[in-house]
């Protein structure tokens, strides 16, 4: 998001950093998929494994997919809050205190979650006439204050609101389970088109099984990856490979073009910019015919190996 964009809706950005801070608290509280928060937050052994195994950038992206789906939402107590605003500025010690022990104590113990959350708020009300009053649901009074308060003011707040307990998270475990799957699947699909754009995948094949790519993504992808840009006209293989790509081809039709893309890969060790040649040529000629295929198979006497 851009600086304008920024200006505009800063809780957009503000959102995924705060619930990124829960999940980096979350991460290095729990030591096992046994551990309380992990029922807590919904997690499975899949989805434990993944978020302790990830980064913070990664753990960033599904931040934002969280904060998409509103998968961790927060209530703060408007009353100890005005409360601690207005002894601020009075020096007043009579401040409301409330402090429920509940399963997500550790979180709290992490000082930089209610520090995001404080600004998360101040960021949120900077701009009443943007049409943001819906976001912080807080009278007249309390954002006047909190619209007030300034950088050291913020600070103490937000130990203040740790110390007391200031504000609930409640975690929607349905939606953070199914975001986290949904995330690990992008993931994976990425990681798999940097495999393939590193095996020498050309842009065909590319846009061929997703359909999202285009020439630019590709030509960054392979910038990214540090990989040549495909040069000349296209290799070719022996005509027994051919027979043998086509004979692997037909066998698995209950394979997706992506997985029969691979196993071609592994099973007759040829760069993916090979193996769409022989795909084309294959598609060109017909040889995907089923009985064509029988009778090569015939008279060549080749036993597909699945």
């Amino acid at each position: 998001m851009d600086a304008h964009s920024f200006a505009r809706t800063p809780y957009l950005v503000r959102a995924p950093l705060l619930l990124r801070e829960i999940l980096l608290a979350f991460v290095s509280e729990t030591d096992s998929c046994q551990h309380p928060l992990v029922d807590v937050f919904g997690f499975d052994q899949i989805t434990y494994d993944f978020v302790k195994q990830s980064t913070a950038a990664t753990l960033l992206k599904l931040s934002a997919s969280f904060a998409k789906a509103n998968a961790i939402t927060f209530n703060v107590n408007e009353r100890m809050l005005k409360s601690l605003l207005r002894s601020y500025q009075s020096d007043s010690s009579e401040i409301l205190s409330v402090k429920d022990i509940s399963a997500l104590d550790p979180i709290y113990s992490h000082r930089q979650v209610v520090r995001e959350l404080v600004m998360f708020m101040a960021d949120s009300l900077s701009d009443i006439g943007a049409g943001m009053s819906n976001i912080i649901e807080f009278d007249h009074e309390t954002r006047r204050l909190l619209n007030r308060a300034d950088v050291k003011q913020l600070e103490w707040l937000s130990n203040q609101m740790v110390e007391r307990r200031c504000v609930q998270f409640t975690m929607s475990q349905d939606k953070i389970r199914d975001r986290t799957y949904s995330y690990m699947r992008h993931e994976r699909r990425e990681g798999i088109k940097d495999i393939l754009v590193s095996k020498k995948a050309p842009y065909g094949l590319m846009y061929f099984l997703f359909s999202e790519e285009t020439e630019e993504s590709v030509k960054w992808r392979r910038y990214r990856l540090g990989v040549t840009p495909l040069k000349g006209r296209p290799k070719t293989a022996p005509a027994k490979e051919f027979i043998d790509f086509v004979c692997l081809w037909t066998s698995n039709q209950n394979q997706t073009e992506l997985e029969r893309f691979l196993m071609a890969h592994r099973q007759l060790g040829y760069g993916f910019d090979i193996l769409w040649a022989l795909y084309q040529r294959a598609e060109i000629d017909g040889e995907f015919n089923e009985s064509i295929l029988k009778a090569t198979r015939k008279n060549k006497n080749l036993a597909c190996q699945i």
